[in-house]
């Protein structure tokens, strides 16, 4: 690398055994073959298990590099145009490439780049007893459609919310919003969440793919301290910072779909005419970068919670979908040509006299009834426009449950000695009764736990659970 960034960048003229009389810029030829040489030195010198990127095929021994415990398939397909040159070895052609990903596994460890485990409690890597939900969710989009990875998206009141207060009211309409699309959605908590009495965590906002909070960023004596914007590697989380993912609200219970009831923490914290509203977060993979940044080594580093099977629960595989239809803007409010209508000098909606402009529609933003009945149309063109798909009122939405305080009990971080209780502690005390009297008395008491669960299984669930100071610590 030394050696190009020492050569002219002036045209120069060069004669060798190959080449004779060609004119190249030295320096830009050189750092392409230093380019070419740095990729292919793995294969070189035979495949370095330590990287991800490469085969082991060739290796002089198997090589487990990850072990495995849910593969997840991911398919892209990118575009890239670059500028090539022929030397004695090789030749890149100047063209267009597009490729298309391979089966990804993702694994319960990173490469021996980064030995710590992406979850620090091995309860993530075990499916989990919480209840699988499936209900439709809805997500107001462009023309163009992409999966859902990392997005918000909402119930039918949710979206109608959203498109009444920050698309309709501006002239064309905001990021050329045109259609709502329907997803079938599948849901299953993190054992350590449903453990709380949850079924969703708290709603990330997603901006270009990428969580922007809000983010446990420390602790004082009244609790957490939360930050809006990117998980920053600054943010102190205490022992969280042992894992992958970092960020306590990962690290506790995995990549979780999240839920806010509008007028509800985190956001909008005001009043909402729309009944029964609310946001849902859907983690895909490498969620801490926006898509422009998205590679396979953060994929296999953060690998979200969407799966393409029934969700088992585990800290990678808490939610899928199908799509289940989309209905226009248009349709649903009876524009027939939105160029023309824009190009009259009407308007959808306005919010300072919380009217239209030529157009009824949209009038009366925080008048409920009118809410209801603009969620009834759409809820009734829906059902027309595919008459056979499974109605709304048998897949029931489950209820938005996220609790905060309960949410941000941090039991792990600070660090905690493992200590199996022994009689005459008081943990042993705690534990014994729950085997014995708390089980039988209030089974509900105990998620997961069955009645014949080990005095450690007892411990831990009890450590999990309990608040901060309790007197059980996990068990070793």
């Amino acid at each position: 690398r030394e050696f190009c960034a020492s050569l002219p960048t002036g045209r120069q003229k060069y004669v060798g055994n190959v080449v004779e009389e060609m004119r190249i810029d030295a320096r830009h030829s050189c750092l392409i073959l230093f380019l070419y040489l740095t990729a292919a030195e793995p294969r070189l010198r035979g495949s370095d298990p330590g990287d991800p990127f490469v085969s082991d095929n060739n290796s002089a021994e198997p090589v487990d590099r990850f072990t495995t415990f849910r593969p997840t398939t991911f398919t892209r397909t990118t575009t890239m145009s670059f500028t090539s040159t022929t030397t004695s070895n090789f030749t890149i052609t100047t063209s267009t490439y597009t490729s298309i990903t391979a089966t990804r596994t993702t694994s319960t460890t990173t490469s021996t780049k980064d030995t710590r485990p992406i979850w620090s409690d091995d309860i993530m890597f075990q499916e989990s007893s919480a209840p699988l939900f499936t209900f439709y969710m809805y997500r107001a989009v462009s023309d163009k459609v992409y999966p859902p990875m990392n997005v918000n998206a909402a119930n039918l009141p949710g979206v109608l919310w959203y498109l009444h207060n920050e698309v309709v009211e501006r002239t064309p309409r905001k990021f050329g919003i045109t259609k709502i699309i329907r997803l079938k959605v599948q849901t299953r908590a993190p054992q350590t969440l449903w453990e709380k009495g949850m079924n969703f965590g708290v709603r990330f906002a997603f901006d270009k793919g990428q969580a922007t909070g809000p983010f446990e960023c420390g602790r004082d004596k009244y609790g957490p301290k939360l930050c809006q914007g990117p998980f920053n590697s600054s943010f102190d989380v205490g022992m969280h910072n042992g894992s992958v993912v970092g960020a306590f609200e990962w690290d506790t219970y995995g990549y979780f779909v999240g839920c806010n009831k509008l007028g509800h923490f985190p956001f909008p914290n005001y009043k909402i005419y729309y009944p029964g509203a609310v946001w849902w977060s859907l983690p895909g993979p490498c969620p801490s970068k926006n898509y422009t940044q998205w590679t396979d080594w953060c994929k296999e580093r953060e690998p979200g919670g969407y799966c393409d099977q029934t969700p088992t629960g585990q800290g990678n595989c808490t939610w899928t979908y199908e799509d289940a239809g989309e209905i226009t803007i248009d349709e649903l409010s009876g524009i027939r040509n939105y160029t023309e209508f824009v190009d009259s000098g009407r308007k959808e909606y306005m919010r300072g006299p919380d009217r239209d402009k030529g157009w009824t529609w949209w009038d009366s933003k925080r008048d409920e009834l009118a809410n209801e009945w603009r969620i009834m149309l759409a809820q009734e063109l829906f059902a027309k426009k595919y008459p056979d798909s499974t109605p709304e009122s048998e897949l029931p939405e489950p209820e938005c449950d996220f609790n905060q305080r309960k949410f941000y009990e941090d039991k792990g971080y600070y660090s905690v000695e493992c200590r199996t209780a022994v009689r005459g502690d008081p943990c042993y005390n705690d534990v014994m009764w729950a085997m014995k009297t708390g089980m039988k008395q209030h089974p509900e008491w105990y998620r997961g736990l069955s009645p014949d669960a080990s005095f450690e299984e007892f411990q831990a669930y009890l450590y999990r659970t309990s608040p901060v100071g309790h007197s059980c610590p996990p068990p070793c």
